[in-house]
C-alpha cells in the first residue's frame, strides 16, 4: 500500500512528525509484504474539475472512510433545496433545469446552460428553443459561461425581472423582462409598473400572494411530469489534489497522513473525483499524529537487549501489520519476546542500527 503525506503542517514540528510516521508505515508495508500499487491508465480530473451532483450523492454513499471523516464530509457537502424543472425541447428530448424559486416561472423568458453541458454551442444563442412548460411559450436555449456547472444541473431558467444575474444578462443579449410578480397588480397607471427585479415578493397579475403561486405552479407540474421537487448536493469550495487522487486510483487502500483542515478539503475533493470516474477507495487515513518522547524511545530501544527470545507477540505484531501504532507502542513496552521487540523497533523507529 502506498502512504502519502496530505495538507499544510502548522510549523516545521508538525512536519517532522507526519514525516516520520509516514516512513514508519512505508517500513510496515515493506516489513509485511503488502501488494504493489496498479498502474493508473487514462486522464483523471484535473484542477478544474467540477463535480456533478450524482458524483457528490455517490461519494458519501460509498465506503466508509471512517466515522469521523464521513460526518466531516457529510457537513462539507451541503444540500440545497428546490424543484428540477423539465422543459420539453422544440425538437425532442427535454432539458433539465434545477430552479430555488418557481414563484415567478411565468415569467421565464430562456434558459441558459453552462458550456460543458450537452445542449451547449459556442457562447450566445443555441439554435434551439424549448416549450414553457407552464404556457406554452417557445423559449431560447443560451449557452452562458456564468452558469455554474457544479450547482444543480447546469442549466439554468432565466427569469430577468426577477434576478440580477438575469437581469444583466438579458440587458447585454437583448431577451425580453417579463414581470410574473409585482408589488401590485399592474395596470396601464405608469405608476403601478413594477422595476426589476422583483425577488421573492408581491403579486400575480390576478392579485395571488408569490407564495401561494409557487405552491399552485409546483403542484400543476408535478401532476404533469413537468417537475419534481428536491434537494441536490453542492460542495461549496473545491481543494483539488491530484496527487492524492492519483494515489487512491493505484492503491485505494493507500495510507494517507493528514492535517485536520485537509479532511474536508483535499481528502473530500479526491473521493468525490473517484466517484465521479465510478471508483471508489477506502484509505487508511491517520490524523492523530504521534509525539515521542525521544528519552523515552531510547530506553526503550535499550530496553530489547534485557528481553530473551520467545513465542512471537502476537498482539504486537497485528497491531504492527494493522498499522495501529499506538497500539503498538503499548504493547512494545510490555512484550516479552525479543524478536517481536526488535521488529517493533525497526518499524515504528527505523532503528536498525540500534536494535540490540
Amino acid at each position: 500500500m502506498a502512504v502519502i503525506i496530505v495538507g499544510a503542517p502548522a510549523d516545521e514540528t508538525l512536519r517532522n512528525r507526519m514525516t516520520a510516521l509516514a516512513e514508519a508505515h512505508r517500513r510496515r508495508e515493506a516489513f509485511f509484504g503488502t501488494s504493489s500499487p496498479a498502474v493508473v491508465s487514462g486522464p483523471l480530473p484535473g484542477e478544474d474539475f467540477v463535480p456533478t451532483p450524482r458524483a457528490l450523492d455517490a461519494a458519501l454513499s460509498g465506503p466508509s472512510w471512517g466515522e469521523k471523516v464521513d460526518a466531516k464530509h457529510r457537513k462539507a457537502i451541503r444540500r440545497i433545496p428546490g424543484a428540477i424543472i423539465r422543459f420539453p425541447l422544440e425538437d425532442g428530448g427535454t432539458v433539465d433545469t434545477f430552479i430555488t424559486d418557481w414563484s415567478p416561472l411565468p415569467g421565464a423568458c430562456a434558459i441558459a446552460v453552462h458550456p460543458g453541458h450537452p445542449l451547449a454551442t459556442e457562447e450566445g444563442f443555441t439554435g434551439r428553443y424549448a416549450r414553457h412548460p407552464l404556457t406554452g411559450d417557445l423559449i431560447g436555449v443560451w449557452t452562458a459561461g456564468w452558469v455554474r456547472p457544479d450547482f444543480g444541473t447546469g442549466a439554468v431558467v432565466v427569469n430577468p425581472a426577477h434576478s440580477e444575474v438575469d437581469l444583466d444578462f438579458a440587458r447585454r443579449t437583448g431577451l425580453p423582462i417579463r414581470f410574473a410578480l409585482a408589488d401590485r397588480p399592474p395596470s396601464c397607471d405608469p405608476e403601478t409598473w413594477p422595476r426589476p427585479p422583483v425577488v421573492k415578493r408581491g403579486v400575480t397579475r390576478t392579485g395571488q400572494p408569490f407564495d401561494q403561486a409557487a405552491r399552485d405552479y409546483l403542484d400543476e407540474l408535478v401532476a404533469h411530469g413537468h417537475a419534481e421537487q428536491t434537494a441536490l448536493p453542492h460542495l461549496t469550495k473545491r481543494h483539488p489534489n491530484p496527487e492524492l487522487l492519483a494515489a487512491l486510483m493505484a492503491d485505494p487502500r493507500t495510507t494517507v497522513i493528514t492535517t485536520a483542515d485537509a479532511i474536508s478539503k483535499d481528502l473530500l475533493w479526491a473521493r468525490v473525483a473517484l466517484a465521479e470516474l465510478g471508483r471508489a477507495a477506502t484509505p487508511r487515513i491517520v490524523t492523530d499524529i504521534p509525539v515521542r518522547n525521544p528519552q523515552q524511545v531510547e530506553s526503550l530501544i535499550r530496553n530489547v537487549a534485557r528481553k530473551e527470545p520467545g513465542a512471537p507477540d502476537r498482539k504486537l505484531l497485528h497491531a504492527l501489520e494493522a498499522g495501529d501504532f499506538d497500539e503498538a507502542f503499548t504493547a512494545l513496552r510490555s512484550t516479552t519476546d525479543r524478536t517481536s521487540a526488535q521488529t517493533a523497533v525497526r518499524v515504528l523507529f527505523g532503528a536498525e542500527s540500534l536494535v540490540p
